[in-house]
Parts: structure tokens; sequence; C-alpha cells
């Protein structure tokens, strides 16, 4: 039988699960279902939901979500051990909502979102996706660890410019909020951009 990555008829089509953590949600799920023409839109068999809280990373989504299948599937086999029919029943076009595939400029941080977006973001394209990106004089870099900080009063809220330098660690102006990058490398060589050696620093 055809799975998906949530909870249908909500998030059908491409990188459900990065989306919806994106987005914060607070459950996961995976759906079993047969197969129509058009995508996520066949009749469901059954649905497994679990909760989460954040921060988390897509890693340990994909670990509650792999425990998941295990149910799903564990119910549909002994459903057919047992010689019963797989019932299904029809998915509530009401509730569809979609999720679209990504590309490469889908993996470039925008900071006109806010903080606590932003965090969520680069948790939820982490390894075993390509990872968040942003430019920096001109340059890539990949960003794997932020953590959002209290917003504080600024007259010209220039998105992307850095306002502090904790320890080495830029703290970012974003569209609400403010972003402490913990952890990020020159895309070319890998080598860590930390400690921030310019102060004067807008990321893109």
């Amino acid at each position: 039988f055809p799975s998906h990555d949530n909870s249908l008829p909500r998030y059908r089509g491409f990188a459900p699960l990065v989306n919806q953590l994106i987005q914060g949600e607070r459950e996961i799920g995976v759906s079993a279902l047969f197969a129509e023409k058009q995508y996520d839109r066949g009749r469901l068999i059954a649905v497994e939901r679990a909760d989460v809280e954040y921060p988390i990373t897509i890693q340990s989504a994909i670990h509650k979500s792999l425990v998941l299948y295990e149910r799903l599937a564990e119910n549909i086999l002994s459903q057919i051990q047992r010689g019963e029919e797989i019932s299904s029943y029809e998915q509530d076009e009401s509730k569809a909502t979609y999720s679209l595939w990504r590309d490469e400029l889908d993996y470039y941080i925008d900071w006109s979102k806010d903080a606590d977006w932003i965090e969520r973001f680069v948790d939820a394209t982490g390894f075993p996706y390509q990872q968040s990106k942003a430019k920096l004089n001109g340059e890539v870099i990949v960003v794997s660890k932020v953590k959002a900080q209290p917003d504080i009063a600024i007259h010209n809220r220039d998105v992307g410019k850095v306002i502090f330098v904790e320890e080495g660690l830029p703290v970012v102006v974003c569209g609400r909020g403010l972003i402490k990058i913990c952890s990020a490398v020159w895309e070319h060589n890998r080598e860590s951009i930390l400690p921030l050696r310019n102060f004067k620093s807008r990321f893109h």
C-alpha cells in the first residue's frame, strides 16, 4: 500500500514532514492509503499520530515517524493474517491542505520571518536534507544550529543585520525576535564562519 508522511488529508504532496515542522505543528503522523491517479487522494486505510515538542530536529522527527510506520504496518499485517478485508474510508476534502516540493532556493533562510520560525526551519532542514543556507559577504554559508532570542526594540529593523556578537556568535535581527547563529560553515570549504570576525555583517 502507498504511504504518506503525515495524517492525511492534511499536507498532501511533497516533504510533508519538513513542512509541518517548519510550521510548528504539534502533531505529526503517517498514513496508509489506496493509490489513486491524483496523488495522496486515495481512500485511507489507517493513520497513526504522535505529539511533538519544539525544538525538534528532523532526525528526531524521522525516528518518531518510523515508529508510527511500524505500528501502521503491524496493524495492517494483523488484519491480513486474520483473513480480514482491508477496510478504508474516503478522505474529508474539506480538511485537505497541500505541501509543495522544495528546491535549492527553498533552503535559504528568510530573515523577515519570526525567530521561532527560523529556528524550526534550520532544525527541519538538517541532515538528511540539504541544510539551511544564507549568504554572508557574497559567499554561501550552511547553517546547522541557531537559537531564537527574545526580541528588543529596534528603530531601523533591517533584517539580516548583526546586532550583537556574543562570544564570537552573531545575533541577527529577524522580522520579530533575534537569532543567534551557533554553528555555520562556508559552503565552498566547510570551514566554520565562527567566531565572526566582522561585526558589521549582514546575512542575506
